[in-house]
């Protein structure tokens, strides 16, 4: 597993990739068109804010899976889990 830099700032939040290095959260981030745009926009600027001020409280956005491990939840669709450091 490779993971990559989705944002930083205070905090740095990390996507988890294949050994490819191929990336379902920055995929589905690069996707600002069509269907799901609006969900890979609210998640961008959730992961942007998080970075700045660390993970929401709010547990319907945000929470603690395991140690720095958050996931974020943000639209329909839009759900992904991430490393916080």
């Amino acid at each position: 597993m490779i993971v990559r830099t989705v944002s930083s700032g205070l905090y740095r939040v990390l996507a988890a990739c294949t050994e490819r290095g191929d990336c379902e959260l920055l995929s589905f981030l690069n996707e600002m068109e069509g269907p799901i745009g609006r969900d890979a926009i609210r998640m961008a600027n959730l992961l942007e804010r998080t970075a700045k001020e660390g993970p929401s409280r709010r547990i319907e956005i945000s929470h603690q899976i395991e140690d720095e491990i958050y996931e974020f939840i943000q639209g329909r669709k839009a759900q992904s889990s991430l490393v916080l450091r």
